[in-house]
């Protein structure tokens, strides 16, 4: 497992670091609201990296916790207007662009100290990759 700033990164974060610690954040909090100590140690095990998210997103454990955050998170989306879907779809764009300028300028930065990162204003400032006309 690739370690990266001393933490295992996620294996379902393709390698990027930023996607890695935004998947760490997300289990963490998981984590801390849940009463499930299996799911505890299942999260603890991924954080490690003793064990991947891959393997573990599909047990029983993490169904019986994750099962009625999804359909919860399912019926609210469905009662959303157009407007207020397009609305989320565009802040996830963000917040994974956002995500990928800071995993490019840690890398950038180790890699390539002494670049300016005033370069990458016209590449960040160029709008979502993926887009969601759903």
């Amino acid at each position: 497992m690739k370690v990266e700033g001393g933490e295992p990164v996620i294996d379902l974060a393709g390698g990027d670091p930023g996607v890695s610690r935004h998947l760490r954040d997300v289990l963490q909090k998981l984590s801390e609201r849940s009463h499930d100590r299996e799911f505890k140690e299942l999260v603890e095990d991924v954080l490690s990296g003793r064990r991947g998210l891959r393997d573990v997103a599909s047990s029983p454990v993490f169904a019986r916790e994750l099962d009625p955050l999804v359909a919860a998170g399912a019926r609210k989306f469905t009662e959303l207007s157009e407007e207020q879907r397009a609305d989320l779809a565009a802040e996830g764009d963000r917040q994974l662009s956002q995500l990928g300028s800071d995993s490019r300028r840690s890398d950038r930065a180790s890699v390539h100290p002494d670049v300016d990162e005033a370069d990458d204003d016209y590449f960040s400032n160029r709008g979502p990759v993926l887009r969601s006309d759903w």
